[in-house]
């Protein structure tokens, strides 16, 4: 199935349900009740379908035609790390000039009370979210979207930015004053987010939460975690068919321009008999859940040595048994478990032709020529039997990553209704 992001978010609610003794001995104290907890998971919908995938009006709570939902003129919503003054230190509007505005893709909702009754429960104070094409998730109470970011210029507590007066028309400093503005956010649920290397500010956050704190009335006070979780599109070792969307997507062989020699950048895996989730591996050849490193500046040896990069996710079991994870793009340290790890190459490389067997990469994330976590291995093969070998994904060959979570696909970025904003697009694949 194609899809930008995910085809579900999980918003998991973290609230205490205790009772509570009082200590005393004189007596049975009865027992508060408990507060109410809950776990969701809705399912999120392209914008222009309903929740059956019917077509409709952008979104289904938009009341008419014209409504105005998210944003408004002159207080577009934001890609949040585009939009700054020219210092990066202040907020500012998203707007059609500056082009620092984003588009709604997917769009769910819930609701933060829910009162069982044998089957016919019912659900009472909705929450929207809606997720652009710059990778954030924005929460709303009422569906109508504005920007809720902090506005330096009417903060009469910053010396140095405060406008005079603006307090009085702004006394909530959100970028957009309009009365009611009761938006959240921005949640930013794309480890790749990335626009503004000057200040890339907000960032990815491996833990997300959520507080209900209106300030217009009705806060419920409720906190959870959320997160999202993604149905594999196209799972490790399956061939590519005619019309799977990754077909045709352009390869690179991993770094190694000296085959013979070890230098930094290049680029290794290890060859593990088990991977961390108890798959079986293959001698001297890449298989999924095998970590991958980028040696380091100065280190010439074909072992894990400190200060190499991890390109991909590392998980070992330390002396209690006990899981221990580091993260892509960590540096290898002086005490860290994949130390002096052996490393073999890649099959194949640039000095050589491309063939039968050789592994390559995409090559559309954040490092360009390097491999990146979030892009997809292949093992070239000839199921056409014309010899002609492309750089570019083909029907017969293998994946050796899950394949999944797609920014953009060509049918998204040229479809009229959600009309992405192509300064967001970097993530597309065309």
């Amino acid at each position: 199935m194609k899809k930008l992001w995910a085809n579900v978010l999980v918003f998991m609610m973290i609230l205490p349900i205790f009772s509570f003794y009082s200590g005393s001995s004189d007596g049975i104290i009865a027992a508060e009740a408990n507060k109410e907890g809950a776990i969701i998971a809705p399912v999120v919908h392209l914008v222009g379908q309903d929740e059956a995938g019917n077509p409709c009006d952008e979104v289904p709570w938009k009341k008419t035609p014209d409504q105005v939902w998210w944003g408004r003129n002159g207080f577009l919503m934001p890609n949040c790390q585009m939009a700054k003054d020219s210092t990066n230190t202040i907020n500012i509007p998203a707007n059609e000039e500056n082009g620092f505005y984003t588009r709604p893709v997917f769009w769910t909702r819930f609701y933060l009370h829910v009162v069982s009754a044998n089957g016919k429960s019912t659900e009472g104070d909705p929450w929207y979210v809606v997720i652009d094409d710059a990778g954030q998730a924005w929460f709303d109470p009422d569906g109508v979207f504005h920007d809720p970011r902090y506005y330096a210029r009417a903060d009469i507590g910053d010396q140095t930015n405060y406008v005079a007066g603006s307090c009085i028309s702004n006394p909530n400093t959100q970028v957009d004053n309009i009365p009611g503005n009761n938006t959240q956010g921005p949640y930013i649920i794309d480890p790749a987010y990335q626009y503004n290397e000057a200040s890339p500010t907000p960032t990815y956050q491996q833990n997300l939460f959520f507080w209900d704190n209106r300030r217009t009335g009705g806060a419920t006070k409720r906190f959870f975690k959320f997160g999202w979780i993604d149905m594999v599109d196209y799972e490790v070792n399956s061939y590519v068919n005619n019309n799977d969307w990754d077909n045709g997507l352009a390869l690179v062989h991993f770094y190694d321009p000296h085959p013979n020699t070890v230098e930094p950048n290049d680029e290794f895996h290890v060859d593990l008999a088990t991977t961390f989730t108890g798959r079986t591996t293959f001698p001297n050849q890449y298989d999924d859940g095998e970590f991958i490193y980028r040696k380091g500046s100065g280190n010439y040896n074909q072992y894990v040595e400190v200060g190499d990069l991890r390109e991909s996710w590392v998980v070992l079991t330390d002396s209690y048994n006990e899981p221990v994870t580091y993260q892509p793009l960590s540096f290898v340290g002086t005490n860290d478990l994949d130390k002096n790890y052996p490393l073999v190459s890649f099959i194949g490389n640039a000095t050589e032709a491309l063939q039968i067997g050789h592994e390559l990469h995409t090559d559309f994330s954040l490092t360009v020529v390097f491999y990146d976590s979030d892009e997809f291995i292949y093992r070239k093969q000839d199921a056409n039997h014309d010899t002609i070998l492309p750089f570019s994904v083909e029907t017969g060959d293998i994946r050796l990553t899950n394949v999944n979570t797609t920014r953009y696909t060509r049918s998204t970025l040229s479809n009229p209704m959600l009309n992405l904003n192509v300064n967001n697009q970097n993530k597309s694949f065309d």
